[in-house]
């Protein structure tokens, strides 16, 4: 199976979105992501993005929308869970609009830990069904608290609910790293992929850290993973040319394609093995 690579349309220099769609697609990438909120003065409008994003041969996955409030989602008081909800349904309504297919989204921010309710698991069944009606999934992504996600996913069974796997998060906060893509590797849709020492969510490119990426190869090839490799990598040498990152995130990025392959292959003659015993 050939996976899309894609990497993240923020990638740690200060570029205006069409030199950055422009070197990402120059550098070998097929698609990207875009944070979802408008930026300081001059920065591209938010409705022109898409349109800017497929003007320069990019598909566009998904949008990233800001965590700040995410925390509302567990509220006890109706009415701020229901601004939050509010805010993630005009965003979902956006991406129908401009024919995204994924929304990805928090349920946590920070250090704080608030205990998975029936109160935000009744909102999100909500939002769920909001986004089943538009035409959208909504990707969770696995951040600091693991147990949330385990609740959402556990607990929601929509077509329009699955997993946005974090590696990096999944390296320092994993509980072992790794379990969580295990635990949910058939609701999977979309990967944030970056690497780091297992101490702080560093947003490196593949290799540069400890991550396990043989392990993670053998998983999204066990559970026949058919989504995109998408990078959310940032530079940390803002002297490197742009263009020189981004051509070192994809080798990077489609050695581990390669990886995943080869794994598909494996597996298949170790079945065809095992069928003739």
């Amino acid at each position: 199976m050939r996976h899309k690579l894609g990497i993240f349309s923020f990638f740690g220099y200060r570029l205006s979105l069409t030199t950055r769609v422009k070197l990402i697609r120059q550098a070998g990438f097929e698609m990207t992501g875009l944070w979802w909120h408008e930026f300081a003065k001059g920065a591209e409008p938010l409705k022109d993005r898409p349109r800017i994003v497929r003007d320069h041969g990019l598909e566009l996955d998904n949008v990233h929308i800001p965590y700040r409030g995410a925390k509302a989602l567990w509220s006890r008081e109706k009415s701020r869970r229901q601004r939050y909800v509010d805010y993630c349904r005009e965003c979902l309504e956006d991406c129908a609009r401009h024919d995204i297919g994924k929304m990805v989204m928090h349920l946590s921010v920070g250090n704080k830990y608030v205990q998975p309710n029936g109160h935000g698991l009744d909102t999100l069944r909500q939002l769920a069904e909001f986004a089943e009606n538009v035409g959208v999934d909504i990707a969770f992504e696995n951040t600091r608290h693991i147990e949330m996600l385990d609740a959402v996913l556990d607990q929601i069974d929509s077509p329009a609910v699955s997993f946005c796997y974090d590696t990096g998060h999944d390296n320092v906060w994993g509980e072992p790293a790794g379990q969580i893509a295990v635990d949910w590797a058939e609701r999977m849709s979309i990967t944030h992929l970056s690497d780091n020492r297992g101490i702080m969510d560093w947003h490196s490119p593949i290799g540069e850290g400890n991550y396990d990426w043989p392990f993670l190869a053998e998983t999204l090839s066990r559970c026949e993973y058919a989504g995109p490799l998408m990078l959310e990598v940032f530079t940390r040498d803002r002297e490197l040319p742009p263009r020189v990152f981004l051509d070192n995130c994809f080798h990077g990025l489609r050695n581990f394609a390669k990886m995943v392959a080869e794994q598909s292959v494996y597996q298949k003659q170790e079945t065809r093995t095992y069928d003739q015993l």
